[in-house]
């Protein structure tokens, strides 16, 4: 894609990001795309075929960016506890940040089941692979000792995902969420037991 075609490409899509957020994909128009990008509805179709296209594109943007963003964010940090913490806060400020375009997947989750489902199949698999890395670095050092890495991934993430789901589902409080990844970072170190 040459220079001019690339700028109108980021064009498209922002103007789609915003009115896909606003009225969700049922909803939204390729009219209303070409509106907002403020050019002829015909021009998007040389770039996309479809408004379900443009939805995949800024979705897997997005993944690439959370991903990015926490990877980053890890990399900042010198220790395995450090590291497993930072993953905790990072991946919850990054899927805050796209709290819009999220909604719009979760509004609509059973129109587009088996994109969703494999969009989540490939986020589960990244984040275990980190998680991995974490622990099996923690391992190493010397610093964590975990006699079944599976399910300590599955037993994080799981309780990741319940703390969320929390917080934002029943509390709709997001200041909790770090609170209570911080609590239980503390579990997961030091345990309940009184030494």
């Amino acid at each position: 894609m040459g220079r001019t075609q690339r700028g109108m490409d980021l064009i498209i899509l922002k103007a789609a990001k915003t009115v896909l957020t606003r009225y969700g994909i049922r909803k939204t128009t390729m009219e209303e795309i070409a509106q907002a990008a403020h050019i002829a509805k015909s021009s998007i179709y040389h770039y996309y075929a479809s408004k379900d296209e443009i939805f995949e594109v800024i979705v897997d943007q997005e993944m690439e960016a959370t991903m990015a963003e926490i990877r980053k964010a890890i990399s900042l940090a010198s220790t395995p506890q450090e590291k497993l913490k930072v993953f905790f806060q990072a991946r919850f400020q990054a899927l805050q940040q796209a709290t819009n375009l999220y909604s719009v997947i979760l509004d609509e989750y059973f129109e587009n089941y088996v994109y969703i489902e494999n969009l989540r199949k490939d986020m589960d698999a990244r984040e275990m692979k980190i998680l991995r890395e974490i622990l099996e670095e923690g391992i190493q050092k010397g610093i964590f000792s975990i006699s079944d890495v599976d399910a300590a991934i599955i037993g994080f993430r799981g309780a990741m995902r319940g703390t969320e789901y929390y917080c934002w589902a029943v509390t709709k409080d997001f200041k909790m969420v770090e609170d209570v990844q911080n609590a239980l970072t503390d579990l997961i170190f030091y345990g309940i037991l009184k030494r």
